[in-house]
């Protein structure tokens, strides 16, 4: 808590986690927010993502899903793979945005150059329909 307050963006994330999952605290999805939109505004990739999953369900904050795509394409800019990972979902499907397959298939790539193997299937999917 003390590098937290100390502005250690790693433990603002974590105590921000913390919050989230009710782990050695009470529950509080809106600290939690409090605490994700700090990190992620200095640059914290993970804060980034689990902004763009608060604001699209509406989690510590009211639901608006033109911020939980702009978050969820900081975090992929950022190279997290989750990040693009949704960010390729949301073009492949149409969600907050138009659809897209081409960048679809772009974001899928460089999640897997990421190391991200989840997203094998939804390559293979995009390729089979084209």
């Amino acid at each position: 808590m003390k590098s937290a307050l100390a502005g250690n963006v790693g433990s603002i994330w974590t105590v921000g986690y913390c919050y989230d999952h009710g782990v050695g605290v009470d529950g509080d999805c809106q600290k939690a927010f409090k605490l994700f939109l700090k990190a992620a505004e200095k640059g914290d990739t993970k804060a980034q993502y689990y902004l763009g999953y608060f604001y699209q369900n509406g989690y510590g904050v009211n639901e608006n899903q033109v911020k939980a795509f702009e978050w969820y394409k900081k975090a992929a800019e950022s190279n997290f793979s989750h990040g693009q990972n949704e960010v390729a979902r949301c073009f492949y499907e149409g969600l907050r945005t138009k659809i897209d397959i081409v960048n679809a298939i772009y974001w899928l790539d460089k999640a897997k150059e990421n190391g991200n193997s989840y997203v094998n299937a939804r390559l293979n999917e995009i390729i089979n329909n084209i």
